[in-house]
């Protein structure tokens, strides 16, 4: 349910904050919204998670997560996160409905925490 690749965790809805990142719920995996997104303090991983539409219908990252549900299903926005270890950024793109069909557009997403807080966490 969780994929871990260096500082991140990419999973579906979030992840239970009170439990260690390998031992996680099915369920929570796939379902959780509360306690998760209450959670302010640091995790042991930066969580990359969609299932909740975002409240901006844009990208939005804490210290301690990255939500990417633009609500794709009604906006045409599908958005994709660009983690770039080697020069420690993360960006974000979207697709966007345009008269040839959908094309595809950097997003600049709405930043909870400065962006030093998020890209302090990469591991080398």
């Amino acid at each position: 349910m969780i994929e871990l690749d260096g500082t991140f965790a990419f999973v579906h809805a979030g992840i239970n904050p009170d439990r260690a990142i390998n031992d996680q719920a099915r369920k929570d995996c796939l379902w959780i919204r509360e306690p998760f997104f209450e959670h302010d303090a640091p995790l042991s991983h930066v969580v990359v998670h969609g299932h909740t539409v975002t409240e901006s219908r844009r990208p939005t990252v804490a210290s301690n997560r990255i939500a990417v549900d633009t609500e794709a299903y009604s906006t045409g926005n599908l958005t994709a996160v660009i983690i770039d270890p080697a020069v420690r950024s993360v960006n974000f793109a979207w697709t966007t409905p345009s008269e040839f069909g959908v094309r595809v557009a950097s997003v600049e997403p709405i930043w909870l925490d400065t962006p030093k807080a998020l890209l302090g966490r990469f591991r080398t």
